[in-house]
């Protein structure tokens, strides 16, 4: 009984620090990458979502702007976009799907600049240090297009001569957007749902990692938000997301998406971690003990200290010492 209430007074003193201080963390999407190089160009937007019609044709356009400090020769491309495993972190650009016909469909050409060849599927162009140009896509739907959404992927890369230099080597970049179009016409299946919640009950070191296992089961893409709050052992909240983090959820497939409090305090804490997709809020709320390994071992001898001086103690008492 010593040793439970001495644990429990322990794990009190750790929480005595809930009311420190973190650092606020946000959510956003990149939508230009640069590159501080002699070759170097931005691409944006770098994820487009749009609707398609059978039988109807859509347009839009990327923009390439040149960040370099000389000409450049480059070229675009539309390539198949999927995703394996549930964290997405490996796309596939090569393998042609179901989801993926739309590759048939679309064309490429120029805005604000000169083509120097065309290839299926494939544009070559130039462009001076800060110029900026356009990538237009135009997407003929068939009649009979399938139901449900389509991926395509838009690769800018530039073409560098080896012999520039005179070292041998080829250095070239390749900076790509992701296209997700959906046919909303014909047998839509709109579903999906969570398989589970995380939150971790220890957290020795780092940050307050959360997640969400979504499964979309129907084909049609869907998009998800996760954001957490956090509140103390006396009910003060000391973190929530400042914007709740957006994830695009592709048809037939299963993503895990994560909030995470970077910089938590110490102490223990209560998060709410609420999940919204398909027009429904999913909330969890869980208690986690966030103690740096170095102060729970500090804790614990403490403890040990304390049991073994009493004992000791009640011992002398015993023998009237």
């Amino acid at each position: 009984m010593l040793v439970k209430k001495s644990i429990l007074l322990g794990l009190f003193a750790a929480a005595v620090f809930t009311f420190a201080a973190a650092g606020p963390t946000f959510a956003y999407i990149n939508e230009n990458i640069e590159l501080d190089q002699e070759t170097g160009f931005s691409l944006s937007p770098m994820r487009l979502q749009t609707d398609i019609m059978p039988g109807v044709v859509s347009e839009g356009k990327f923009r390439v702007r040149s960040t370099g400090r000389r000409d450049q020769n480059m070229f675009a491309e539309i390539v198949p976009f999927s995703v394996t495993g549930s964290n997405y972190d490996s796309p596939d650009y090569a393998n042609f799907t179901q989801r993926s016909e739309i590759i048939r469909w679309i064309t490429i050409s120029l805005e604000g600049c000169d083509a120097t060849a065309k290839e299926a599927g494939r544009v070559y162009f130039s462009m001076r240090p800060q110029e900026e140009c356009y990538i237009q896509y135009k997407i003929d739907v068939p009649a009979n297009a399938p139901a449900g959404s389509q991926h395509a992927a838009l690769f800018v890369q530039d073409v560098v001569d080896d012999s520039m230099g005179g070292t041998g080597v080829i250095k070239s970049h390749r900076i790509g957007a992701v296209l997700y179009a959906s046919n909303r016409k014909g047998d839509i299946e709109e579903q999906g749902k969570i398989l589970k919640q995380d939150i971790p009950f220890w957290v020795f070191s780092g940050p307050l990692n959360t997640g969400a296992l979504i499964e979309n089961s129907g084909n049609i893409d869907f998009n998800a938000e996760i954001e957490i709050e956090v509140r103390n052992l006396f009910g003060q909240k000391v973190y929530t997301s400042e914007h709740p983090s957006k994830y695009i959820v592709l048809a037939e497939t299963t993503r895990y998406i994560t909030e995470n409090w970077s910089h938590p305090g110490v102490g223990i804490f209560k998060t709410k971690q609420t999940v919204r997709m398909l027009g429904e809020a999913h909330a969890i709320e869980k208690w986690s003990f966030l103690v740096p390994m170095w102060l729970l071992i500090i804790v614990l001898i403490v403890v040990v200290v304390v049991f073994i001086a009493r004992r000791y103690g009640r011992k002398n008492n015993k023998k009237g010492i």
